[in-house]
């Protein structure tokens, strides 16, 4: 059981560059949410780069265009 909640928003930084230190030299990360009001804190992620997919995810006919975020982080 954990000891402390979970929130997105706020520890998605701390969890990214956890699971970046995991990966082989070339990994790729991809990592998503649906949380409407998430803002991707670029600047705390410690990655060679970091490239948003969300267009590239999300079907043209699909009516919510904001259902979802999504990005590839290299190590």
């Amino acid at each position: 059981m954990a000891k402390t909640k979970f929130d997105i928003q706020p520890d998605h930084p701390q969890l990214i560059n956890d699971t970046l230190q995991h990966l082989a030299e070339d990994g790729v990360l991809y990592f998503s949410n649906n949380f409407r009001e998430f803002e991707f804190q670029q600047e705390l992620i410690e990655a060679s780069s970091i490239v948003e997919l969300t267009p590239k995810t999300i079907p043209p006919d699909f009516r919510n265009k904001r259902i979802h975020r999504c990005w590839a982080i290299k190590k």
